[in-house]
C-alpha cells in the first residue's frame, strides 16, 4: 500500500483545488456497500502523519479490490488504536481526527472486513524555512482498471536541521495532465487520478524549494 486534511464526503462532490492546473475531477457516486463492484483486499488511509496537539486533520480510505480497482464508498468503519491520543469521527469515506493526547496511535478504516491504518505521530509544530521536500512515493504505478485508477502523494517538508515542517501548504503540478489528474489537493496531500497510458512527474514546491515524484499510468 502506498502511501489529504477538510472535505466533506466524497461521493458525487468535486473537491476543492489548492492551486496549479485546476484539473480538479468530479468523483462518481457509490451505494453504500460497493467498492467497485468488486471484493475488497486491502484497505488505504489517507492523512496527515503528524499532528499538532489539539489540531484536526481530515482522513480518506481507499478500496482496493482483487482486480487492481481502486475507489471509494461510504461503507467504512472509522476507529483508532488509542483513543487517549485521537479523536476518530466517521463520516462515511472521510474522518475528522483530532489530536488529544500525546505520544502516537493508528487511524483505523474497516471495509468488508479488510482495514487499513495511518500511524499519527502528535508532536509541536516546526516554524523555519523550508529547506527540502521529499515526495512519497518518489516512483509509483496507477493501473487503470474499470472506472478508478487512484493513487496519492504527499509531500514531506523539512527545515535546515531535518526538522519535519506542518504548516507549510505546497503548490502541486503535474507534467503531463493528459495522462495525470489531480482529484484534489489540499496542503500537503495530493490524490491522483491516471487517465491514459503514460509517464508524468509530479512537483510540489514552498518556498522557493520543489520535490518531484514519477508516476507511470499503466
Amino acid at each position: 500500500m502506498r502511501a489529504i486534511p477538510t472535505v466533506a464526503a466524497f461521493a458525487g462532490l468535486v473537491l476543492a483545488a489548492c492551486g496549479g492546473d485546476g484539473s480538479e475531477r468530479a468523483l462518481g457516486s457509490l451505494a453504500s456497500g460497493q467498492a467497485g463492484g468488486g471484493t475488497v483486499v486491502s484497505v488505504q488511509v489517507i492523512g496527515p502523519g503528524n499532528l499538532e496537539l489539539g489540531s484536526s486533520g481530515t482522513f480518506h480510505a481507499i478500496a482496493f479490490t482483487a482486480d487492481g480497482d481502486s475507489t471509494y464508498t461510504d461503507d467504512v468503519t472509522w476507529s483508532t488504536s488509542d483513543d487517549a491520543v485521537l479523536s476518530v469521527t466517521g463520516n462515511g469515506s472521510s474522518a475528522e481526527v483530532k489530536a488529544v493526547g500525546d505520544g502516537a496511535a493508528e487511524v483505523l478504516a474497516s471495509i468488508q472486513g479488510v482495514t487499513g491504518s495511518r500511524t499519527v505521530h502528535i508532536g509541536p509544530v516546526v516554524v523555519g524555512p523550508v529547506e527540502s521536500i521529499e515526495l512519497i512515493p518518489s516512483d509509483q504505478v496507477i493501473v487503470i482498471r474499470g472506472d478508478s485508477a487512484l493513487g496519492s502523494i504527499e509531500a514531506i517538508l523539512r527545515d535546515a536541521a531535518g526538522n519535519r515542517i506542518l504548516d507549510q501548504s505546497v503548490t502541486w503540478s503535474v507534467s503531463d495532465p493528459t495522462v495525470l489528474a489531480f482529484r484534489s489537493r489540499q496542503a500537503t496531500f495530493a490524490l491522483l487520478e491516471g487517465l491514459k497510458p503514460g509517464t508524468a512527474t509530479v512537483t510540489a514546491e514552498a518556498e522557493g524549494k520543489s520535490g518531484s515524484a514519477s508516476v507511470t499510468v499503466r
